[in-house]
């Protein structure tokens, strides 16, 4: 069996959609699926940003941790 690890959000970073949310397979940087990860998206609770055309979903690490923070 296989080690889950766990990293620490980093207010700095920038993280792209897959490293955020969790599978059955992969622990992500946060607790939910990709469906409540899109639902937050989507809801304006968590602020994404495009970098240069790029087709990818950017979260800043500021703003996963101020979802963090509203959720306790």
């Amino acid at each position: 069996m296989s080690e889950l690890k766990t990293r620490a959000v980093e207010a700095g970073a920038v993280y792209r959609a897959a490293e955020i949310y969790s599978t059955p397979q992969r622990r992500g940087l946060m607790p939910f699926a990709k469906t409540r990860f899109y639902e937050l998206v989507a809801s304006g609770q968590l602020p994404t940003i495009k970098i240069r055309g790029g087709r990818a979903t950017m979260v800043r690490g500021a703003d996963l941790l101020k979802l963090l923070e509203v959720a306790q």
